[in-house]
């Protein structure tokens, strides 16, 4: 006997509640397993108030193991570690890739972002919410008691057996505080070829002709929360990286997918580095490609646009609606006007169209007039589907949740030079950026010889 109080004395020491042996809890335990091989309902030990709620486990980040492990103890003992994964579990659930949380005087006002669009969700008291807030903050190894500045940190969190960071970054604003929840992991499908990404033929050979280029600026584009991270990520894939030295270079806290046979470098944007730092050092490795998903500012173009006069190919992406915009966009950096007019080559641009949730949708009887307009021949289609009306609902559809849509699809265009270029080996056609207005400050890129249209200002 007395060997067992020693080793439950000395385990129980060092182990959480829910761990030790020996216990009126543990032998609770042990006799329900045990009565449930005899058909008899014996109920197991009573539950700590963290393990309440939805089956999340949250973990701390942002300190070396021994705070991680104090901050994630405090943070249990508090009643708001329980609205914290109900968060995530809500996130999760409704598929929501981020959420902003307003704090007001006396509620909290909240919005998630899903499947790129922002809906609304349902407000927060003060009391749950304050004590919620200051659990998250405590995950992240931040100042749980400032409401001002602006502070950023990351927790883990783990969902129907799937893992998941969670990015935190709250600042004062006038009306409060403004806090703004990221979700990053889980089951995520990795696209690898435009084909899954639903583009045609046609426009997939046009672009991967121009991802050959000896020498250019490519540039892709797309909305925010749009898949632009997805399609520079199958643009790599798809295009031949074993006879060309491709180097990436990446912010350090904004890790991209690994790639094969691309050699990646890394600044810290934290530390004030800059892309134009690290060019002249790969420079001497004499690259084929250069990578860069961010121009970040004008000496960091600059840099990157002086490469492609020694034959070397530039890729980069900027958040734009069309492919026309996201070259102004590049120009907003400060990149040299002339230098980059004159080496770009073209801009794949994306959209992401919501896709109706098939178990919920509706079918309908099309009008003649609405199928001019959407140029469809009379009599080839007979019904198209919508979201149901609030009267047609008896209750929310469990798939979606009631939104009516669900999951997304691609819509993919491509802007490229229109005079025929013998400085690469591919004959895709060349984009012209005509000068900016004098009135209007405008600059028009189009993709034909026409002069651009008339300034109305």
């Amino acid at each position: 006997l007395v060997p067992f109080v020693i080793y439950a004395v000395h385990h129980n020491g060092s182990v959480e509640p829910h761990q030790k042996v020996f216990t009126a809890d543990w032998f609770r335990y042990q006799l329900a397993q045990g009565g449930k091989k005899l058909g008899l309902k014996i109920g197991t030990e009573k539950k700590a108030g963290y393990m309440k709620g939805p089956p999340v486990d949250l973990d701390a980040h942002g300190g070396d193991e021994r705070v991680n492990q104090a901050n994630l103890l405090t943070a249990r003992q508090s009643p708001g570690y329980v609205h914290a994964k109900e968060l995530v579990a809500d996130m999760v659930d409704l598929n929501a890739s981020r959420v902003v949380l307003d704090y007001g005087a006396e509620a909290i006002t909240t919005r998630r972002v899903i499947d790129g669009v922002w809906h609304n969700g349902d407000a927060r008291d003060r009391e749950s919410g304050d004590v919620m807030l200051a659990v998250i903050k405590q995950l992240c190894n931040l100042n749980t008691t400032e409401r001002q500045k602006k502070q950023e940190g990351v927790f883990g969190a783990k969902y129907e057996g799937k893992q998941y960071l969670v990015n935190v970054a709250s600042q004062g604003v006038k009306t409060g505080e403004r806090v703004v929840i990221s979700l990053k992991g889980g089951k995520q499908r990795d696209f690898t070829t435009f084909e899954e990404l639903g583009m045609r033929d046609k426009l997939k050979d046009q672009w991967l002709q121009a991802m050959l280029m000896e020498k250019g600026v490519l540039v892709f584009a797309a909305m925010p929360e749009g898949g632009l991270t997805t399609l520079v990520d199958v643009g790599l894939l798809e295009t031949d990286r074993l006879v060309r030295d491709f180097v990436a270079i990446e912010d350090e806290d904004d890790p991209q997918r690994d790639i094969e046979n691309i050699e990646v470098h890394r600044y810290s944007r934290a530390k004030g580095e800059t892309p134009a730092g690290l060019v002249p050092t790969l420079a001497r490795k004499y690259p084929n490609v250069y990578v860069c998903r961010d121009f970040f500012d004008g000496p960091s173009a600059a840099a990157l646009i002086e490469e492609v006069e020694d034959d070397r190919l530039v890729i980069t992406s900027v958040n734009a609606k069309e492919a026309p915009e996201a070259l102004l966009r590049i120009l907003q950096m400060k990149a040299p006007h002339k230098e980059f007019a004159k080496n770009v080559e073209g801009v794949l641009c994306t959209r992401l169209i919501r896709l109706l949730c098939d178990s919920c949708k509706v079918a309908y009887e099309p009008t003649p007039d609405l199928l001019k307009k959407l140029g469809i021949p009379a009599g080839k289609v007979t019904e198209l589907f919508r979201t149901p009306k609030p009267e047609e609902i008896n209750k929310p559809c469990k798939a979606c949740n009631g939104l009516g849509y669900m999951g997304c699809s691609w819509s993919t265009t491509r802007c490229a030079r229109c005079c025929s270029s013998s400085r690469s080996s591919t004959s895709s056609a060349r984009l012209r950026a005509w000068p900016a207005c004098e009135r209007c400050k405008k600059r028009v890129c189009c993709s034909s010889r026409r002069a651009p249209p008339r300034c109305k200002n």
